[in-house]
């Protein structure tokens, strides 16, 4: 599976940017570029994983890394509907651990596999 990227522009200055195929390291410069423009203009980012049919740890390292980095610029980056694989690597990653946390913490607001949600956000 090859991989694309899509920015959708979205009512109150938010952007999406939806993902499908394999989201591996060849992939990660033209995520991060999109990830950066998004937050450099100010926008909101909706970062849909919901077609991602794998990530490799380079990828998913580089997906926390623009989750931290938005919210320490007072941002917010919400990863929509995070397929299976995406879930599975951040659970071998102990991401869960560090996003479920129930207090707030300096990396903000965090939500992962809780009943009934479709979206993570930092």
């Amino acid at each position: 599976s090859t991989f694309a990227l899509e920015t959708h522009a979205r009512p109150a200055l938010k952007r999406e940017i939806v993902l499908t195929g394999e989201l591996d390291i060849a992939a990660v410069p033209a995520l991060e570029t999109a990830l950066r423009r998004a937050r450099s203009a100010g926008h909101e980012v909706a970062l849909d994983l919901s077609q991602i049919t794998f990530i490799d740890i380079y990828a998913a390292r580089s997906v926390l890394k623009a989750a931290l980095a938005a919210s320490l610029a007072g941002q917010t980056l919400t990863l929509v509907s995070p397929s299976p694989a995406v879930e599975r690597v951040l659970a071998l990653m102990r991401a869960e651990d560090f996003i479920a946390s129930e207090r707030p913490r300096q990396v903000g607001r965090r939500r992962l596999r809780q009943p009934g949600r479709t979206s993570l956000t930092w």
